[in-house]
């Protein structure tokens, strides 16, 4: 509709339309219409009073754009035809569909990692909360004008996997592998209550991880990367349902080579150093020392998670030419996300000043902070079922619809809330 002020007024008046465009105003309130034009400047251009002109300009408007057009004193002011516009916004809805409303305001290149679940362990609330708000972002960064890149980055190694595979060969080797994410926690909460009870099964642990890493046993290999599948096609289902896409899944499992060769050139260019045998960076030597030790690796030389986040974000950066990336991750990991960005900026990164941090708070249980160790969280699938149940319930007191009807309205109002 301010193209059609515009379009009007460029009719009677001398001036081009950035002149006018910037000279349109927004009334104070609703009696002195949608649009208002001052006539201050032309006045001023014209030698002439602006309440005259306003009142000339009035006259011969016959634009049939407008429910009204009057003169306030020195403004000409337009009132919509709400009627004519309602319609208007529909059409071009219909027209639009899904890009009505977006506007060209960037045009990067954006990489939004969220989700974050690890394999072997429970897909909670907290990955429900930090998948929407990524999915969200995402979204909006796209219809922006910009080129999105949403990545999932899950750990698939260390001393939880190890855990879960005890448990798995000792307890359930006969068992089917399920795909269904609350068996799936329930061998890790297992694995966890049976280590409290016989702490000597803590050095088979440790064997099994040492081998995984070796990657020198074919057969814990092959049920390493068949049990993982089993939660990545569980996720699958999930994302499916939440109407998330991921362009790119990353594993940790993959980034040990970039994560050594990153970390070797931050010895070599002495950000880094060795000290009792692991490699770390004190941020003291930096003038940093509000963001204490940075610990890379450890003293047997395998890479901590540090060291593989560095690594990736060269990898992303170099993969897909990024303008930026952002990370959505717990508010917890606030020290430990300036300590990566910080190293990358000593490194002098392409990744420097482009990584952002979207902290997200804790969801918490009445009874406190949610543990996978214990099973004290609420799984995707119980949580779902109970918001289907009372959707139900809700739904059959208002309306009488068939079953197939029932099911598919309470999942949709269960996946919306």
């Amino acid at each position: 509709m301010k193209k059609d002020v515009i379009k009007t007024i460029k009719k009677y008046m001398g001036l081009t339309t950035n002149e006018i465009e910037n000279l349109i105003e927004i009334p104070p309130s609703p009696e002195l219409g949608d649009f208002a034009f001052p006539c201050f400047a032309v006045g001023k251009k014209l030698k002439k009073n602006p309440a005259e002109i306003a009142q000339d300009i009035t006259k011969k408007i016959k634009s049939k754009e407008f429910e009204k057009v009057e003169a306030k004193g020195p403004y000409v002011n337009f009132f919509v035809d709400k009627t004519k516009l309602a319609k208007k916004t529909l059409e071009t809805i219909k027209m639009q569909k899904e890009k009505y409303g977006s506007k060209k305001l960037g045009n990067e290149k954006i990489m939004v990692e969220f989700s974050q679940p690890n394999t072997h362990k429970a897909f909670h609330v907290g990955h429900i909360r930090g998948t929407s708000l990524g999915e969200s972002i995402s979204r909006i960064l796209e219809f922006t004008g910009n080129k999105v890149i949403r990545a999932n980055y899950s750990g698939d190694t260390g001393m939880h996997i190890a855990k879960w595979l005890w448990s798995y060969q000792k307890f359930h080797a006969k068992e089917k592998l399920k795909e269904e994410e609350s068996w799936i926690a329930s061998i890790y909460v297992e694995a966890i209550k049976k280590l409290e009870q016989t702490p000597e099964s803590q050095e088979e642990v440790e064997e099994i991880n040492r081998k995984l890493e070796s990657g020198e046993e074919k057969k814990l290999n092959y049920l390493w990367k068949k049990t993982r599948q089993s939660s990545i096609n569980a996720w699958k289902k999930i994302y499916n349902e939440l109407n998330t896409k991921f362009s790119i899944q990353y594993f940790e499992s993959e980034l040990e080579k970039p994560a050594k060769a990153f970390v070797k050139s931050l010895v070599k260019k002495k950000i880094a150093k060795i000290s009792e045998g692991a490699t770390i960076i004190n941020f003291e030597d930096q003038n940093q020392a509000n963001l204490g030790v940075f610990l890379l690796l450890r003293k047997d030389g395998t890479v901590l998670y540090g060291g593989k986040d560095l690594g990736l974000a060269e990898k992303k950066f170099k993969e897909f030419k990024l303008n930026k990336s952002y990370y959505i991750i717990g508010r917890e990991q606030e020290l430990y996300i300036h300590q990566v960005f910080k190293t990358l900026e000593l490194a002098k990164s392409k990744a420097a000043g482009k990584s952002f941090y979207i902290p997200l708070s804790e969801v918490r249980l009445p009874t406190g902070k949610m543990s996978s160790r214990t099973g004290d969280n609420v799984l995707y699938s119980n949580f779902k079922k109970e918001l289907i149940d009372y959707a139900k319930e809700e739904i059959k007191k208002r309306h009488k619809i068939n079953t197939k009807e029932l099911e598919k309205r309470s999942l949709l109002i269960a996946i919306a809330s």
